[in-house]
């Protein structure tokens, strides 16, 4: 299943009989966010909204990075964080290795690998 289309706006002065501020898209309500105790309502409100071109954004980052880079002594480290990689990978799988952190959020986004 994907996401609403953006882009997602919020907006304050729809009228309800809740506060809170809703997030919308073509009409539509994405989410409604409630005051919470510290007050971090509008600061997660906008976050929220700017969900689908955050998404997109870092999609064009991993596509533009992921390729591996062959060094000059015939070694291949990963685009991200430099790790050295085999012969037979292409992506790297490092716990600590942006490039994997972002790929697996994009999946978790996009409704796959539900941890």
């Amino acid at each position: 299943m994907r996401h609403t289309k953006g882009p997602w706006v919020t907006d304050t002065s729809h009228k309800a009989d809740y506060e809170g501020i809703t997030v919308w898209a073509d009409g539509e309500i994405v989410a409604h966010v409630v005051p919470d105790q510290h007050n971090n309502h509008e600061a997660n409100a906008r976050l929220i909204a700017q969900a689908p071109t955050l998404l997109e954004v870092l999609k064009d980052i991993v596509n533009q990075t992921v390729d591996p880079v062959e060094e000059l002594n015939g070694s291949i480290r990963c685009g991200f964080c430099g790790q050295d990689l085999t012969m037979d990978e292409s992506l790297c799988n490092s716990e600590d290795c942006t490039g994997t952190r972002a790929k697996r959020a994009i999946v978790k986004a996009e409704g796959g690998d539900h941890e």
